[in-house]
């Protein structure tokens, strides 16, 4: 190998490449730089080994570079050209060998500078890969992608661009972006390019682009520049969704305030209809809604020129043919373009009449029914319906929230004005904040006054304590159910209000409703002092009935005595001078003897009577069932005599006092025994019914019965409806049996007719 000179080979040394020499015949290197070390990793002897270069070259490579190489040196023209080759390690390389044809006598050598080219081969590969990557998103992405040089001129361009501005890209590249900027946009536009090629990358850029028909499309961009490529990367999305939305959201906000201000309901509907109008830019708005019953449709305001004014109009919802009742059932928006035809038209006559060409009907929704109708139109002249801009569902739905929530609280000020009750809202301050017209009727103070007294100042001093209690309490967070106080009105007149309250501590107000009881006052003080009279008039009677008992029981106490004596004389009497008295004189002794008898009866009676509800007999458990066995053996020789028949049904356990169950019973079987007629074999059967809170029992017999109008008086003391010669008794039984009854808290009464027997029912409380 040749050896440079010491000045050559410092300059070869500083040259970032492999220098070397070749000669042609044959081909073989003479010469290569060190740099093949440091770039190859080869030593330079290697060169110098026969087809050592053709060997080291990339196979895919090889057969071109040898051919062009040697091609171009046959031809004696300078050349250069890239190619692969493998290092020390394997690694591919890839270089730029620049050549030089040289003739040399008789020789033809070949000179030059193979540099390492190796990374800006791989970034071209990346930017290769990447192109394509992008053409792939370029050609499937709806927005539109594209890349502009430095010039301003579209230089790729995504197939999006024919459906977002009409253009093939192939119209669109190597034209300057700003030929199709709206020119109302056009400075912003250029001072944002300006800012992105400084490096400012932008999103959300928005401006307008003129379409190929003419038209205006709002777009929002997204650009980055890149210093390396020197272009701007571009993203447009179509930006008319995004603007309809701003102006949907506007919308929204305007009915909202519109809602909140507006005190009237139909005030707030021409108010929304006045900006409907303003929006989709026609010219006549209505609104209809449904009444309470949602049976009926109601136009319920209407805008539009002054000389329009349609009739107030109710209409069913089912059965009724038309656009409103349309929209009410499909519960989508219906478009009629030409209203002339006269179809799917409520009011043929009215739009005929004031040359209405087309019209939208939009439902308004709640709660998934319809519960209005927005109907916009165009009169005298024909509109593309549909490329209007259009109410959205969302403002529909929010529209028809607010039309319940405004109706609500209409309804609920109708409550508030007209309740004769006193409604309120009043601060922890002291002072009402609003009242209804009721506070005025009753308080004869007016509103301005009542709202600037503080509430403690309408009641009297001595009540205000225990207001001030109770108020303490509500402002703690407790509700008040009731609490009644007095109040003083304007004439002076003192009057009771019955007050329920809740507080909101966190607004610091109470919501109160309060009611004049002044009347219920009065009437309860009349009720208290007639309790009062009655409980008197109780206890007077009371203490009569207890002496009149105890009479009663001292003197038939006291009144046996003197009986039993006359009744022993006269037994003495009948003894002693039987022999010597007629006839007519022991009938007279015996009569006097049976009239004794039976005074003492009565008076056993009489006694036992007033011992009913006096003793302190315990009630306890009595099992009817038994007490039914014991009676019948009591009435077995009556049954025997008789041939009469005692049956019962099952029976209850009861709780009351023994003895008086036993007589009650007792007598009602044996009066139905008694009271038949001659040769009837009686019958008499016990039966009882569950009332819940009472046990009712009967007693059923087949004897003689009873007229109505005696059916009362039968339960009376010494009542009898026979002789003593038909029938023996005292007539003091049924009246002992009421009493017991009385007594265990029940009644008695008898259903009978004359010659078919009676019924007595009687209940004794559980």
């Amino acid at each position: 190998m040749k050896t440079p000179n010491l000045q050559t080979e410092d300059l070869i040394n500083t040259i970032n490449g492999i220098i070397w020499e070749v000669h042609m015949t044959p081909l073989r290197f003479t010469f290569v730089s060190p740099q093949t070390v440091d770039i190859l990793g080869f030593e330079q002897e290697d060169w110098l080994q026969e087809g050592f270069w053709e060997s080291k070259i990339h196979p895919a490579d090889r057969d071109f570079t040898l051919r062009y190489f040697l091609n171009q040196i046959e031809h004696r023209l300078n050349h250069s050209f890239e190619f692969r080759i493998f290092d020390q390690w394997g690694n591919i390389k890839w270089l730029n060998n620049i050549v030089s044809v040289i003739q040399f006598e008789n020789q033809v050598i070949a000179r030059g500078v193979m540099t390492d080219i190796t990374e800006k081969k791989n970034i071209q590969t990346e930017r290769d890969r990447n192109r394509y990557k992008l053409s792939k998103i370029m050609d499937g992405s709806l927005d539109v992608i594209c890349t502009i040089d430095k010039e301003g001129r579209f230089e790729d361009m995504s197939a999006a661009a024919i459906d977002l501005w009409g253009y093939k890209p192939e119209e669109m590249i190597g034209k300057l972006f700003m030929n199709f900027v709206y020119p109302e946009d056009h400075t912003k536009t250029a001072q944002a390019a300006k800012d992105i090629m400084e490096g400012r990358n932008m999103t959300m850029f928005q401006n307008r682009y003129i379409k190929k028909d003419g038209t205006p499309v709002p777009l929002i961009w997204s650009v980055k520049w890149d210093f390396l490529d020197e272009l701007m990367y571009c993203v447009a999305r179509d930006g008319t969704e995004k603007e309809n939305n701003e102006a949907q959201t506007a919308l929204r906000l305007k009915v909202a305030d519109i809602f909140s201000e507006k005190k009237l309901l139909k005030d707030a509907f021409e108010e929304t209809l006045k900006i409907f109008l303003s929006f989709t830019g026609l010219d006549y708005a209505e609104i209809w809604t449904s009444s309470m019953d949602e049976q009926s449709i109601i136009l319920t305001a209407f805008k539009g020129p002054d000389h329009i004014i349609p009739e107030r109009e109710f209409r069913p919802i089912n059965g009724e043919k038309g656009l409103i009742a349309e929209v009410f059932s499909k519960r989508k928006p219906i478009y009629i373009p030409d209203l002339k035809s006269g179809e799917n038209l409520l009011r043929t006559g009215f739009s005929k009449k004031f040359g209405f060409e087309g019209a939208i009907a939009y439902p308004v929704d709640f709660e998934e029914s319809v519960s209005a109708v927005v109907v916009l139109a165009a009169i005298g002249r024909q509109v593309n319906l549909k490329s209007l801009p259009k109410l959205e569902k969302d403002l529909l739905n929010q529209l028809g929230a607010m039309i319940k929530r405004k109706q609500a609280e209409d309804e609920l000020n109708q409550f508030f004005e007209l309740s004769s009750d006193l409604l309120c809202i009043a601060g922890y301050d002291g002072y009402f904040k609003k009242i209804n017209p009721a506070f005025e009727t009753t308080l004869e103070y007016s509103v301005t006054e009542i709202l600037k007294k503080p509430y403690l100042d309408f009641t009297p001093e001595e009540d205000r304590s225990d207001l001030i209690e109770v108020l303490t309490e509500i402002y703690s967070g407790s509700s008040i159910a009731k609490y009644e106080t007095r109040f003083i009105t304007k004439t002076g007149r003192t009057i009771w209000l019955a007050w329920t309250a809740t507080p909101i501590p966190e607004e610091g107000l109470i919501y109160a409703t309060g009611k004049d009881i002044t009347e219920n006052k009065a009437a309860e003080q009349q009720l208290l002092a007639l309790n009062e009279s009655i409980l008197d008039k109780a206890k007077q009677l009371e203490d009569s009935n207890a002496e009149l008992e105890q009479f009663a029981y001292i003197a038939s106490h006291d009144l046996q005595e003197p009986l039993r004596m006359v009744t022993g004389f006269l037994h003495q009497l009948e003894k002693k001078y039987q022999n010597q008295l007629d006839e007519k004189a022991l009938k007279y002794i015996s009569f006097a003897t049976d009239g004794a008898k039976r005074m003492r009866q009565i008076i056993q009676d009489l006694l036992e009577y007033s011992r009913i509800g006096r003793s302190n007999v315990a009630k306890e458990p009595i099992n009817l069932n038994e007490m039914m066995m014991e009676l019948s053996k009591i009435f077995q020789p009556t049954l025997e005599e008789k041939q009469a028949l005692l049956t019962w049904d099952r029976l209850p356990e009861i709780h009351a006092t023994r003895s008086g169950m036993f007589q009650l019973l007792q007598n009602l079987i044996s009066n139905g025994f008694k009271y038949q007629k001659a040769n009837n074999h009686p019958k008499v059967h016990v039966s009882c019914e569950d009332l819940n809170s009472h046990w009712q029992f009967t007693v059923r017999d087949n004897g003689i019965g009873i007229a109505k109008e005696h059916q009362k008086k039968v339960f009376e003391i010494f009542q009898r409806l026979h002789s003593k010669e038909e029938f023996k008794g005292n007539g003091i039984g049924l009246a002992i049996c009421k009493k017991i009854v009385e007594s265990n808290g029940g009644i008695i009464y008898v259903e009978s007719e004359s010659d078919f027997g009676s019924t007595f029912a009687f209940t004794i409380k559980k």
